[in-house]
């Protein structure tokens, strides 16, 4: 389980269940990288980057 939270005001973003069984190294990588695009498919709908700063 898993929990997204926005530092700047402690809002709970998203809420995230992955599961891997076992000692099985594949299973387990295969378990953090699709909990890796889920977190992902929620910060493009959420985050906005600021700008980038011009230089003088």
């Amino acid at each position: 389980m898993g929990h997204l939270v926005r530092v700047s005001d402690a809002k709970l973003i998203g809420n995230y269940i992955s599961e891997a069984k076992g000692p099985n190294i594949k299973l387990t990588i295969k378990t953090v990288e699709s909990l890796a695009v889920k977190i992902d498919k929620t910060l493009d709908n959420k985050y906005s980057p600021p700008p980038p700063k011009t230089k003088k």
